[in-house]
């Protein structure tokens, strides 16, 4: 028996356009949701990054959010942690990511149910790096998603039979190869890629009795009735599907070096030490966006200096004053 688990990627960049937010949101996101809550046995994974839930409450698209909340309820759906703002969270200071995920988390607390507490996590375009442990553990993450091409270019395989444990912190890596044919079928049969898909996993671990291996879908991509169809084919074949957090109850842990990567990465860019192509190439972006985080962490000293005990017992004028500048000057920054 191989054990499956399907992670779909809602998550987006805050520079998606409104039009296009929408028309994925009436086309993909709203419809799959729906129809998630018809399959009797549904165990999927999900991540939606809160930037993108805090526009679908500001447009009122409260049919989507419903049946979030209820495929949530019923266990149709596990809702892993990610980076608010679609941050590549290996290449920002990890002052920046831990904020952005912790903020995803209490949208994601507040939206869904107070009790609510991360398992896992998917890092945008699954940007991996050893410092994700640094910030995750703290905030109670388990595990997190990585893709498997930089394992196989270091390892020459990848892990089926049991999960890799990398500093501190449970790895589920997903497989590229795989999910990057299930997102490019075009018009192939699904249920005949199914039955391929099936056969290569059996070859793949060569005769042993159990296995099991992750595929990431984007939101975009996820067509309802192609979704149903795969997943159906597989369950006929005796796969079973599972939320990720479940594969744990199934296969050991065993200590092993993950190495840095994301979705993209090739062989070629793994080799040259360039993990995070292409958003490693703005350089200007970069050397601007260190600027203003330096500049914002001086603000944020200042601010801490005006909040002083003296202050609110017996202010002065400069104290006033500065207060003043810095309201204003945050009113700037949201205009």
């Amino acid at each position: 028996m191989v054990h499956l688990a399907l992670v779909l990627d809602f998550s987006l960049a805050v520079t998606t356009p409104p039009q296009r937010l929408e028309e994925l949101y009436q086309q993909r996101q709203l419809p799959l949701l729906q129809d998630l809550l018809k399959w009797p046995h549904a165990a999927i994974t999900l991540t939606m990054n809160s930037w993108l839930l805090q526009h679908w409450l500001d447009q009122g698209w409260e049919a989507g959010l419903q049946a979030l909340r209820e495929l949530y309820d019923f266990g149709k759906v596990e809702v892993c942690g990610t980076a608010s703002h679609h941050a590549i969270l290996p290449l920002v200071p990890e002052s920046v990511a831990f904020r952005q995920v912790r903020r995803n988390s209490r949208l994601l607390q507040q939206l869904l149910h107070p009790e609510w507490r991360p398992a896992g996590f998917a890092p945008p375009q699954l940007g991996y790096g050893h410092e994700l442990s640094r910030v995750l553990q703290p905030l109670g993450f388990n595990w997190c998603l990585a893709d498997d091409s930089a394992y196989a270019a270091l390892h020459g395989t990848v892990p089926g039979q049991h999960i890799v444990r990398c500093a501190g912190l449970s790895v589920l890596m997903s497989s590229r190869l795989w999910s990057e044919r299930l997102q490019h079928l075009g018009n192939f049969s699904v249920t005949q890629f199914a039955r391929n898909h099936h056969q290569e996993l059996k070859r793949w671990l060569d005769g042993a009795e159990r296995g099991y291996q992750v595929l990431r879908l984007p939101g975009e991509a996820a067509e309802p009735s192609m979704l149903r169809k795969f997943v159906d084919a597989h369950q006929n074949q005796g796969n079973h599907w599972l939320h990720a957090s479940q594969l744990f109850d199934h296969f050991p842990l065993m200590e092993g070096d993950v190495p840095p990567g994301s979705c993209t990465t090739s062989v070629e860019e793994f080799w040259n030490g360039n993990f995070f192509s292409p958003w490693q190439a703005q350089g200007e972006a970069w050397r601007l966006s260190e600027q203003a985080i330096s500049g914002l962490e001086g603000v944020q000293d200042r601010l801490d200096a005006l909040l002083t005990s003296s202050t609110f017992a017996a202010a002065t004028p400069e104290q006033l004053e500065a207060l003043r500048r810095l309201v204003e000057w945050c009113g700037e920054l949201q205009v």
